[in-house]
């Protein structure tokens, strides 16, 4: 609460029991919901959560989760893209944002697919 940007925070996390606790202190802060995996319910899980963000690991993102994600107003974030050929194939799917650890690469693979 006392940092420089307090509207721009972000709770995200594999544990989405600390989502929905830390959502109902600070319901003003985006809620993020991290998988590692491909559940066959994600909206009620991301519901449940009180998440408008799902962060999945990137190699389980297709064009379907992409679809249902966005259709059902959230965002989808991807994570962790180290690579410029997997960087641009999510670019394309119409990922909201990248997580990698290499910075220069995603740039450099997002500038490529905007051509």
């Amino acid at each position: 609460d006392r940092g420089p940007t307090p509207g721009r925070y972000s709770i995200h996390s594999f544990d989405h029991r600390i989502i929905h606790r830390l959502g109902r202190l600070r319901p003003n802060h985006r809620r993020g919901a991290l998988l590692a995996s491909y559940p066959l319910q994600r909206l009620p899980l991301l519901e449940a959560a009180g998440a408008s963000v799902l962060w999945m690991e990137c190699h389980l993102i297709d064009e379907p989760l992409v679809r249902e994600i966005h259709g059902s107003g959230r965002e989808l974030v991807a994570w962790t893209v180290n690579t410029d050929r997997e960087a641009e194939r999510l670019t394309r799917l119409g990922v909201d944002a990248l997580c990698g650890n290499y910075p220069d690469r995603l740039r450099a693979a997002v500038r490529a697919v905007a051509g």
